[in-house]
């Protein structure tokens, strides 16, 4: 040791206790940490996942709604064939047709 270092020496049960005390306070704060980290990730994760699945079910809800406006539209301009007036069988394929303006997988 030269003579310009300076060493501060606690009696040895203080420095134990202290280093101990310190270290298991630093592993517990370091573990909480990575704890904390994991669950962020996990939670991006699963964010992601329920992201993913909400557009599955809404493209999902978009194509059974489009066939179900198509079936509708199809029985109405069936019924249009079928009316005993040609003003009933107008309106009827009217109604039709503005049914099946909803139907964006067409208007592409």
């Amino acid at each position: 040791m030269s003579a310009h270092e300076t060493v501060v020496q606690f009696p040895k049960s203080r420095q134990g206790a202290r280093g101990t005390r310190q270290n298991v306070q630093l592993d517990a704060m370091t573990a909480a940490l990575l704890a904390a980290r994991a669950h962020g990730q996990a939670l991006r994760e699963e964010i992601g996942d329920l992201l993913r699945r909400q557009n599955i079910l809404a493209q999902e809800f978009e194509t059974r709604l489009l066939n179900s406006l198509e079936v509708i539209a199809s029985q109405l301009t069936l019924q249009s064939r079928a009316a005993t007036t040609p003003e009933a069988a107008a309106q009827l394929c009217a109604a039709a047709r503005r049914i099946a303006a909803w139907d964006v997988r067409k208007a592409g």
